[in-house]
């Protein structure tokens, strides 16, 4: 089942392995955390790295590398726990290897460490086999904007009460 969970909250990530986990099947793991914070939502303009807020930078790291983390780190661990075999595909971006400009480097730095991440732990179990997909440029709302380029509030407020977001 897809289950979405708050990939900041390593307790909540490692419970939810531990109910889905089966011993001695394959299980399967699609981690695709990820949170592009760069739109000012007062102006709906997108912010470089130097006018963005710390705390929209520090998010996407909560988000996209900490959660990422959080999420691999549980479910290869019940995994070895349960004695049973895995399947992962960790979700990072085209934006991990190509220059991105100041407005997406904090995206695209949590971008590139999860790639390396997943790259350096898939050797790490016979059992699990860990793979990355970086896809391109996507026409979703991810950063703040509808499918028809309207500015929408950039999520993070909703992230910070704890409600769904959406984008």
């Amino acid at each position: 089942p897809v289950r979405p969970i708050d990939v900041r909250d390593y307790n909540s990530v490692y419970d939810v392995m531990g109910t889905e986990i089966v011993s001695g099947e394959v299980n399967y793991l699609f981690s695709g955390a990820g949170a592009l914070f760069v739109v000012d939502p007062k102006t709906g303009k997108p912010e470089d790295f130097l006018q963005l807020p710390i705390e929209r930078s520090l998010a996407m790291v909560d988000i996209n590398l900490i959660g990422q983390m959080n999420v691999l780190h549980a479910f290869l661990n019940v995994v070895r726990e349960c004695k049973a075999r895995g399947n992962v595909v960790v979700v990072s971006s085209i934006a991990s290897s190509i220059p991105c400009g100041p407005v997406h480097a904090v995206y695209a730095a949590t971008k590139a460490a999860v790639s390396k991440l997943a790259k350096d732990l898939s050797s790490i179990s016979p059992d699990v086999r860990i793979n990355v997909v970086s896809p391109g440029s996507m026409r979703t709302n991810i950063g703040g904007w509808d499918l028809d380029f309207a500015p929408l509030p950039t999520g993070l407020e909703a992230v910070k009460k704890g409600q769904d977001a959406d984008f």
